[in-house]
């Protein structure tokens, strides 16, 4: 059962150890995530993220003709790499049946950060209503995980507008129907998404 749902705006301010046994929720919206489910929704037989270059270039040449690699490095294609961070770029036509090496500035280095938890969700605005549906059965099964996660990649050390508004949208969704606990951050990210959408409404948030 739900107790507990956190948000942390930023890797920095949270501890692998601290993630240990939760389910997490990483999130990159511009682009490391949202391309992932891109890639995955476009056949893509796994994505796995790495943190370094060389890292993604060893594993995609063990691998041969069955994998490709994609990534970015200052918002910029690899130079070797058959794929950047665009999610328009991950069609069937490139990666359907493909394993798909990724690393990224910011997003792959959260991933990382999760390598404790029980079960780690990739989020983005893309598949958004799959990520609260999986985290609404987590929250109904009584031998279920305790607590979620929903970690923000930011951008260069720095918070990003749109991790926070995804974040406060599943925190939103979730609170619709259950009670939890939350931290200063999920209240936070909350708040701004309500905000958002109270003003793209036209009305005033609640």
């Amino acid at each position: 059962m739900l107790r507990i749902a956190r948000v942390h705006l930023l890797p920095g301010l949270v501890t692998p150890e601290e993630l240990a046994g939760s389910t997490v929720v990483v999130v990159d919206i511009l682009r490391a995530t949202t391309t992932i489910v891109h890639a995955l929704a476009a056949g893509a037989h796994r994505v796995i993220p790495l943190l370094e270059i060389e890292e993604a270039e060893r594993l995609r040449s063990k691998l041969g003709t069955s994998a490709v690699a994609g990534g970015e490095r200052g918002g910029k294609r690899i130079p070797g790499f058959e794929l950047g961070n665009s999610p328009a770029e991950y069609t069937p036509a490139a990666v359907d049946g493909k394993t798909v090496v990724f690393t990224t500035t910011n997003g792959t280095r959260a991933m990382q950060m999760c390598r404790q938890a029980k079960r780690v969700l990739m989020g983005s605005f893309a598949n958004f209503s799959a990520v609260c549906r999986e985290l609404g059965k987590l929250a109904m099964d009584s031998t279920a995980v305790e607590t979620v996660d929903i970690l923000c990649a930011g951008s260069d050390g720095q918070i990003t507008r749109e991790d926070v508004l995804f974040a406060g949208a599943v925190i939103d969704d979730l609170a619709r129907t259950l009670t939890f606990k939350t931290n200063d951050q999920a209240d936070i990210a909350s708040d701004a998404w309500r905000a958002a959408r109270a003003d793209f409404a036209g009305t005033k948030p609640l």
